[in-house]
């Protein structure tokens, strides 16, 4: 009977730690959510107006004019839209062309890039070549239209990127001439697409006859003294 008494009395002690501990639980959990609805808004620039105190320019909240913030501390504030804004992850900062291309760790080509660039560069060297050519008919105004570079076979190319390439491994602006000779490929196709078609334009929008008639109806309303307005 002993041994069931005290049974009895060891599982009545454990019921009560267990419901004291569940009560003491939930008060500390509706203690946090009281907290948190205790604690005041967020301030922004905009509750905040300029004034003074003892001569020294601050700001007051509007709310409460008697509470006032130092212009050092108002300006480390966030206007409402700026706090309602979206935290952009800041990417890796860009090096600059110099940074990219002449002062790089390894300014020379390595073994590895000889390989890598020695494709691209005879792509690159080749299209340089061919615009060469473009360029030079087009400001010869060439009909005949003959490939002077262009013209580059495969193995002359050849012979031209291993050159630059053994000359990169020994001289960093060499290095830095065929980086940027293909990486900028692209902006050169671009541009050989975009010019030549520009300067065909200009040559005539500039040989028509319109902008000469316009001139001509000018000066004869000038003679006529009717003045010079634009017909």
């Amino acid at each position: 009977m002993e041994i069931e008494e005290l049974v009895k009395q060891i599982k009545i002690l454990s019921d009560t730690v267990n419901a004291q501990s569940e009560r003491l639980d939930i008060v500390f959990e509706e203690g946090e959510v009281s907290l948190a609805k205790q604690q005041p808004p967020a301030k922004h620039k905009e509750d905040y107006y300029p004034s003074t105190n003892k001569g020294e320019k601050v700001f007051r909240l509007k709310q409460n004019r008697k509470e006032f913030i130092s212009e050092e501390d108002y300006s480390k504030l966030l206007s409402r839209k700026e706090a309602q804004r979206p935290v952009e992850e800041t990417g890796a900062k860009q090096p600059s062309f110099q940074q990219k291309y002449f002062k790089r760790e390894a300014s020379k080509l390595s073994q590895e890039e000889v390989i890598e660039l020695f494709e691209p560069l005879k792509q690159a060297l080749q299209d340089d070549f061919g615009y060469l050519d473009e360029g030079i008919w087009l400001y010869c105004m060439s009909e005949d239209r003959q490939p002077i570079w262009g013209n580059i076979d495969d193995d002359e190319v050849s012979v031209l990127a291993r050159l630059m390439l053994k000359q990169g491994q020994k001289n960093a602006e060499v290095a830095a001439s065929v980086r940027i000779l293909v990486d900028s490929d692209i902006y050169i196709q671009v541009a050989a697409i975009v010019a030549p078609r520009a300067i065909r334009t200009y040559q005539m929008l500039k040989g028509s006859p319109r902008p000469r008639l316009r001139q001509m109806q000018r000066e004869a309303r000038i003679a006529a003294g009717k003045g010079g307005r634009p017909v």
